[in-house]
């Protein structure tokens, strides 16, 4: 942070292998924060010191991966993004850069973590038998961090700074991590981009102590080629070397500990990014203004045609080129006022959360919810519902309407029929009633009912029937349930020692931990104040 407010662009990244503790480092668990959200932070808190009035800071945050060799934009969803992914080009203005990537414009700690949550959100992960929460892919946050001084004449000095703070993938064999299929797919593709990036660093170490006419081999993988500044350019570049302690990892540290000596041998020349913004605006003016003369000699353009298949690609080519330049210009010229509720405009269309996507309430980080639980470990606890504090839940899904109980009677005859109503929370799970069940959220202590017998009878808690527990004594017994005999023991046990309370709602008491069934679908009731949904589910303490 210290060489980004000296105007340097700077790169931090993680490199050891598979379970070593890179992410940890870089992104932390729950509540042990990792560097990425320390270093935010930061940003903002130093921010805030700030009493010079003609002096403002602006701050853009973008987050990619790159997953089989394909880069994607995390803040996208995984539906909407393109097939092949994004492109990396170069241009003689902007240098190396994304075709096409989304950057949000921040102004306080809470958004840039908000984005950096969706981003995560959206990562690809997977279970090995080394790790639990493999990351499959590396991950790139860059953030844009500007200073921007009111100086005579009403002219500005700016000073522009690029962090990228990247979190490697780990390298891995694949009969220490039991990969088969898509795992060992990603392995491999994961082992080639680090073994290309490990040749960059040793051709770059031999230039700096004096080897001539070396070829860096950026090309070879789109890691390299996406951190050719950061490797060996205008970049002061920080390299954590995570390494594991077990014995049987021996050759694999002391791999670690040889990368990170040739790494330490690059020197590279940086400059301080002053008053960049004139110069890069003019230069994209006439590398536009260059294409366009390139494009009217090859033919194309709007009035003529391409003469033959080769010359109509190229002008394909030069068209896109001129495209995205004149993107880049009508971006540079926005001010940092219309970027920001260009961000939030984008936020409202896409929804704020994207893992609370599927419900119409959202919670604060204390609010109990429940999450999904799939076949697949590495889809569980992506979707959560949460339960709003001090309201009433409805859950439904795309089943037929059910017959509702009418207060104080348990006969269907005396009923009405469904509403019609959207539910709060809707399930894609089969065998769910378009309105199912309840939960009413009192005090952050949950209720479960269901609205009729028919979708009481498949909904479960801890293997027992809804149905089932609100109709006989059944107590609680660890995961399980006990049903008490005795004289006059009729209807849901609610004596001491069953967790519930004078003046509780009608429903099923859920304890933090508690499996449910709704229909076809299965879900982990939490309590985020007790632990985390995605270390519950991704450590297999709680399986489907």
């Amino acid at each position: 942070l210290d060489n980004a407010w000296a105007g340097y662009h700077c790169c931090l990244f993680a490199y050891g292998q598979t379970g070593s503790g890179k992410s940890y480092s870089m992104v932390g668990y729950g509540q042990n924060k990792g560097i990425v959200p320390i270093s935010c932070e930061e940003i903002f808190k130093r921010i805030g010191t700030n009493t010079d009035a003609d002096k403002h800071y602006e701050v853009m945050v973008s987050m990619l991966e790159i997953y089989n060799e394909t880069v994607q934009d995390l803040f996208v969803g995984v539906d909407d993004r393109p097939k092949h992914g994004l492109q990396i080009r170069e241009s003689k203005a902007l240098g190396i850069y994304i075709d096409g990537i989304i950057k949000n414009a921040v102004s306080s700690y809470e958004e840039i973590e908000k984005a950096i949550e969706h981003g995560t959100s959206n990562r690809s992960i997977a279970s090995t038998a080394m790790n639990a929460t493999s990351s499959r892919a590396h991950t790139v946050i860059t953030i844009e961090f500007k200073q921007v001084q009111k100086i005579q004449g009403g002219q500005q000095a700016v000073k522009v700074s690029n962090i990228n703070l990247v979190d490697l993938a780990g390298s891995e064999k694949a009969n220490q991590t039991g990969a088969k299929g898509d795992r060992l797919k990603e392995g491999s593709a994961i082992n080639k981009s680090l073994s290309a990036l490990g040749n960059v660093i040793e051709k770059l170490a031999e230039r700096s102590q004096g080897k001539k006419n070396v070829v860096i081999p950026y090309r070879d993988s789109k890691l390299t080629r996406l951190l050719q500044n950061a490797l060996g350019g205008s970049s002061k570049t920080i390299m954590v070397c995570a390494l594991s302690p077990a014995s049987s990892n021996y050759e694999e540290t002391l791999s670690t500990l040889r990368y990170a000596d040739r790494a330490k041998k690059i020197k590279n020349h940086v400059v301080i990014n002053e008053n960049p913004q004139e110069k890069l605006m003019r230069e994209m003016k006439e590398e536009n203004e260059r294409l366009m003369e390139m494009l009217k000699k090859m033919g194309g353009g709007v009035e003529g045609g391409a003469p033959g298949g080769a010359s109509s690609e190229l002008v394909r080519e030069q068209e896109d080129k001129i495209a995205q330049l004149e993107q880049m210009l009508k971006e540079q010229q926005m001010s940092f006022q219309d970027k920001l509720n260009e961000t939030r405009e984008r936020e409202d269309a896409h929804g704020k959360n994207p893992l609370d996507a599927n419900t119409k309430n959202i919670g604060g980080s204390q609010t109990p919810l429940m999450v999904n639980l799939n076949a697949e470990r590495s889809l569980s606890g992506r979707l959560r519902y949460v339960f709003t504090d001090d309201a009433e839940v409805t859950i439904g899904g795309h089943g037929p309407p059910v017959t509702k109980k009418k207060e104080g009677s348990d006969s269907d005859s005396d009923s009405d029929s469904d509403s019609g109503d959207e539910p709060d929370i809707l399930l894609g799970a089969d065998g769910v009633f378009a309105t199912h069940a309840k939960v009413e959220n009192k005090e952050r202590r949950c209720f479960l009912t269901a609205v009729a017998d028919e979708s009481a009878s498949s909904t479960w808690v801890n293997g027992k029937c809804v149905q089932d527990l609100l109709s006989a004594p059944w107590a609680r017994d660890g995961d399980g349930w006990t049903l008490k005999e005795g004289p006059g023991l009729e209807g849901p046990w609610r004596e001491e020692g069953s967790g519930y309370e004078e003046g509780d709602p009608a429903g099923v008491l859920l304890l933090h931990g508690d499996r449910l069934v709704f229909g076809k679908g299965f879900f982990l009731f939490v309590d985020p104040r007790l632990a985390i949904p995605e270390m519950m589910v991704m450590a297999g303490e709680y399986t489907y």
